[in-house]
Parts: structure tokens; sequence; C-alpha cells
């Protein structure tokens, strides 16, 4: 645990580092029910966050949360080809899904989502996963919103 804060601490003092995530309160606006499926809705936040957050001189390479789909979708082809479409030039090289427990990249990203919809009074379930009190995660959590005001580039974004 007390890696995962110093991680958390020295991302939050890097210089050019900026996080941006999506927060969905599902009773509000279910993006599940907009999009018709939960994999449709995954393409299309992500699509829109990298939309949003790829600076005009920037490429990147995206690391997906693995998601389960059905065989006929393509996410990786499919966010990658949207986002590039819409910023009308090459910014996303290559979008690759991977297991959260096995890349410690996603693992931050998850603690650093976790902070931003505890700071907005949600709780927030991730996929096959409930931030409990006493897990990582959460622990996780608690110390990112503890410094959320030394946070300047977390952005929350509602659907």
């Amino acid at each position: 645990m007390p890696f995962y804060k110093e991680v958390i601490d020295i991302v939050r003092g890097a210089p050019g580092v900026r996080f941006s995530c999506f927060v969905a309160d599902r009773q509000m606006a279910d993006p599940v029910s907009r999009f018709g499926s939960p994999w449709a809705a995954y393409e299309r936040l992500a699509a829109q966050l990298l939309i949003g957050s790829i600076q005009p001189d920037e490429l990147v390479c995206v690391l997906a949360d693995e998601y389960s789909t059905p065989d006929h979708v393509c996410f990786e082809t499919d966010v990658r080809e949207s986002v590039n479409s819409r910023l009308g030039r090459l910014a996303v090289t290559s979008v690759c899904r991977l297991d959260s427990r096995a890349a410690v990249p996603l693992q931050l990203v998850d603690m650093l989502t976790a902070a931003v919809g505890s700071s907005s009074g949600r709780r927030l379930a991730l996929p096959g996963r409930g931030l409990r009190k006493r897990n990582s995660h959460a622990t996780c959590a608690r110390h990112t919103a503890y410094r959320r005001s030394s946070l300047e580039s977390i952005v929350e974004a509602s659907t």
C-alpha cells in the first residue's frame, strides 16, 4: 500500500502529467441505455474522453482496461478510428486492452478515478469491482482525494 501512495504522490508532482476521466452517474444519464450495450458505452465514452483530452501536437498509445465483448466488437480498431477521424489526423497510434491487475498504470488510473468518484459523492462501481472501505483501491482513493487540491489535472466529466 505505501508503494501505491508514493506513486500517486510522484504522479501528482510530475510536470506535464495530466489525468482525465468520466464518472458516469447511471441514475442521471445511463450510458448503457444511451448507447445500447455495456461495450458500446465503454467504446463511445473512451473515444469521447480521448477526443477531449488529446492535445493538438500529441500522439498517444492507449492502454484500456480489459472489458469482455462479443467476438464481433473491435474495440481497439473502433476507438482508434473514431478518435482519429474526429480529430482529422493521426492522434491515436494504437489501443491495447489489458487486465488492470497486470498493469500498474491501469491500477493507478483506477485509483485516481475512484478518488474523483468519491470526491463527487458517488459510490464508484467499476465492472466486476466495488469500492469497499478496506480494499486497496479505496485506501488509495482516500489518499488521493485527501491530496486532491494538489491534483489540479483531475477532471470530472459526467454524462
